[in-house]
């Protein structure tokens, strides 16, 4: 009696402690499609920003080791118009992002007034929907807005990221043999500062999730009110 008195605990307690150790989340692993997502898109931007660096370390170095004579002085008219071109395309990424992200939120916008639409005309439609079970089968299905939006920012955020790696590849030929190595340096430094601006992460995304002009999320409430209000008119 003694014995089973003072024997291990019972193999319910047993498990639910091995759960306790071995059930929980890992922190190695990310539940969160749209934070992998990220994860990724950060892996890839990882490396044009790196090269970035490495272009601006390296023209810093050569600006440092020249005299102040070398840096003042003027570049060729080539030289001038190549750093011309190449701020220009620094300038225009922002453009470029926010058009991309525009022409998402617009798409958005779009489908949601023909969403309305077609609700409006299902709740003035006097006829029985269960008469035509075919007639909500044979839609094709809609892509969720974040599913969509995810998108959209991956794909503005690799387009800036490559216009930002040509302007920087631009300015390290302008200090190599256009002989201009202060608007080199420049023209890198811009490039790096923008890509540290463009760095895909959670909060970024959330502003053009939410934020984007045109784009209000507005949490599935659009359709609802049109059918209940439908259903609640007389006929």
């Amino acid at each position: 009696m003694a014995s089973d008195r003072g024997g291990s605990p019972p193999p319910a307690a047993a498990g639910s402690g091995g759960e306790r150790r071995s059930g929980g989340h890992d922190p190695g692993v990310v539940a969160d499609p749209i934070e992998r997502r990220l994860r990724m898109l950060g892996s890839v931007c990882a490396v044009p920003t790196a090269a970035v660096l490495a272009i601006t370390g390296t023209i810093g170095w050569a600006a440092g080791r020249a005299g102040g004579d070398d840096l003042m002085t003027s570049p060729p008219a080539n030289s001038f118009l190549i750093a011309l071109g190449a701020m220009l395309l620094v300038l225009l990424t922002s453009a470029v992002y926010g058009r991309i992200l525009r022409r998402q939120a617009e798409a958005e916008a779009d489908a949601e007034d023909a969403a309305e639409a077609e609700n409006e005309a299902e709740a003035g439609d006097k006829a029985d929907p269960a008469d035509d079970p075919g007639a909500t089968a044979g839609r094709a299905p809609v892509e969720p807005p974040a599913a969509a939006r995810l998108r959209a920012y991956t794909w503005a955020t690799g387009v800036s990221f490559a216009m930002l790696a040509t302007a920087a590849a631009l300015g390290a030929l302008v200090a190599s043999s256009g002989k201009a190595l202060l608007y080199g340096l420049v023209i890198c430094l811009a490039a790096l500062i923008a890509m540290v601006g463009r760095w895909p992460r959670r909060s970024s995304f959330e502003l053009a999730l939410t934020g984007g002009p045109g784009a209000p999320p507005r949490g599935g409430g659009g359709p609802a009110p049109a059918g209940d209000g439908g259903r609640d008119q007389p006929p």
